[in-house]
């Protein structure tokens, strides 16, 4: 099942999401703060990082910026009760999935975290698909070579049986 990452500074949003995804069975994790995120994430792998917007220190967006700095691609939902539309499209430009404001129904989050993991799921199958069809085409041609070394053997051994 898949394993999430919670980010919020509200100790009773991070219960009610962990219970909440727990419940559905995924796998969840959660931090305090963005920092603390970022920490997680160089130790290991989510699948899904819900964060909220506003926190002390670093902002939801700042931990997606320094997630992309650091190579990490991790699908990100951004949650928050100060909603604008220029933090939005900051956020979608940074690769967020969705953009929720507080506070949202359960099954808008429920909806919301099945589409950005069927999206991951999408995107990795794709990657494996494109990485089997270089294989495929890699084996092809040493096959390829295979046959005309094979062929070059039969040559040579056509020849030797007839100097004898």
């Amino acid at each position: 099942m898949a394993k999430i990452l919670v980010v919020d500074d509200d100790q009773g949003i991070r219960e009610f999401l962990e219970i909440m995804l727990k419940g559905e069975g995924y796998r969840v994790t959660t931090a305090s703060d963005a920092g603390k995120a970022l920490n997680r994430c160089k130790k290991e792998t989510f699948d899904l990082i819900i964060t909220d917007l506003k926190m002390p220190r670093l902002s939801g967006l700042e931990l997606m910026a320094a997630l992309r700095k650091a190579g990490m691609v991790v699908p990100v939902i951004l949650t928050t009760f100060y909603g604008s539309e220029q933090a939005a499209i900051q956020a979608f430009r940074l690769g967020a999935r969705d953009y929720i404001i507080k506070p949202y129904e359960v099954k808008e989050m429920l909806e919301s975290v099945e589409r950005a993991l069927i999206e991951r799921r999408l995107l990795r199958e794709t990657t494996d698909l494109k990485e089997g069809a270089q294989i495929t085409r890699h084996l092809e041609e040493r096959v390829r070579q295979l046959h005309s070394l094979c062929n070059i053997g039969r040559a040579l051994a056509g020849i030797h049986s007839t100097d004898e």
